[in-house]
């Protein structure tokens, strides 16, 4: 499995429009570029609160491909996510792998975690003396499952990205179910939220062929897709710091 595949691109050349339906009801539509090797270039929206979002043509190739460079080099990540990430550290070994990488890392998975807990997790590390500089988020799948909309998932995106400032790099793995009419909902929220901040980057495991190991219930994985997981983890780690 090539793990940075979309991120490459496939040496064509690719176009997206994502069209969001404000709150005060103006629909705004992002046209976006996508070249051969994955840059995006296209203008921030000044909100995405949508609870009806549409997203046209292929898959979005979402997210900047150069990640800052003062996170070049960096060791130190955080990782936060729900029972996925949790599935990825027991059957996929991902802090070993992250730790066989070269990386310190502190791993927060917990069963059931929505959005919400993204901030939380952050301000508890910050109230603790120290954030990371490279923080991994993979949450806002029990977010989709679950029902709740697209505006409350970008307010909770929002504000992790408040706790975080500026100073640090934020890698947001985007959402892969069954259900990828919802799950692509949620990734188009991250994808025009990576507009808005410079410093969130999206990787794009929706992209990536692991729906084949996805269980009975559209959202969890077997063995294998853990495993392929928890590597695709420490290959987006690899990307955000330059490696």
């Amino acid at each position: 499995m090539d793990l940075g595949r979309s991120f490459r691109g496939d040496g064509s050349r690719r176009a997206a429009v994502v069209a969001a339906t404000l709150a005060v009801g103006v629909v705004l539509t992002v046209a976006v570029t996508v070249t051969a090797v994955g840059a995006v270039t296209g203008r921030a929206p000044q909100q995405a609160s949508s609870d009806q979002l549409a997203v046209r043509g292929e898959r979005l190739q979402v997210g900047p491909t150069t990640p800052p460079p003062p996170f070049c080099g960096a060791t130190d990540v955080l990782i936060v996510g729900d029972s996925l990430t949790v599935g990825a550290d027991y059957f996929g070994g991902l802090a070993d792998l992250m730790d066989a990488a070269g990386y310190t890392a502190t791993i927060d998975g917990s069963v059931a975690r929505f959005s919400n807990g993204g901030a939380s997790v952050v301000s508890q590390r910050l109230a603790d003396g120290y954030l990371e500089p490279v923080v991994m988020v993979a949450l806002g799948t029990n977010d989709a499952s679950a029902g709740y909309t697209t505006s409350w998932f970008a307010g909770n995106v929002d504000k992790l990205m408040a706790v975080v400032g500026t100073s640090r790099v934020v890698v947001w793995t985007n959402l892969q179910m069954t259900d990828m009419v919802t799950a692509d909902r949620f990734n188009a929220i991250l994808y025009l939220k990576s507009l808005q901040y410079r410093n969130l980057l999206i990787a794009d495991w929706a992209a990536t062929p692991n729906s084949q190991y996805l269980t009975g219930d559209g959202i969890h994985y077997g063995p294998t897709g853990y495993k392929n997981r928890a590597a695709y983890t420490v290959d987006r780690a690899n990307w955000a710091t330059c490696r």
